[in-house]
C-alpha cells in the first residue's frame, strides 16, 4: 500500500514517483535479542518475548513461561538477599 503525493506524506520524504512507500519493518534498526538468561533455567540468551503482549516471556531452552509481574517479584526477593548480604557479618578464615 501506498500514500499518494500529498496525502499525509511523511515530513522528508519526497514522493517517488508519485507516491511514497510506507515503512517496511526493515526501515529501522530492531532490536532482535536481549542479553539476559532464563530466570528458571539460566541459558543466556534464550528469552523470548510475545509480540502479541510485550509483558510476557518464554525461554526457548526450556519453555518455561513468566510474565513482568513475575520477575518483579523475582527481583523484589533477590534485592532483599543482595542487601542483607551487603550488611551481613565476616566470618572469619
Amino acid at each position: 500500500m501506498v500514500c499518494r503525493a500529498g496525502e499525509r506524506d511523511p515530513p522528508g520524504v519526497a514522493p517517488r514517483d508519485g507516491a511514497t512507500p510506507m515503512a517496511t519493518a526493515t526501515s529501522k534498526k530492531v532490536q532482535r535479542g536481549f542479553d539476559v538468561a532464563c530466570p528458571y533455567c539460566g541459558e543466556e540468551g534464550s528469552v523470548r518475548i510475545y509480540v502479541h503482549d510485550v509483558t510476557e516471556f518464554s525461554c526457548g531452552n526450556c519453555d518455561a513461561e513468566w510474565d513482568a509481574a513475575k520477575l518483579r517479584d523475582l527481583f523484589a526477593r533477590w534485592e532483599k538477599l543482595l542487601k542483607w548480604v551487603e550488611t551481613a557479618p565476616v566470618v572469619g578464615d
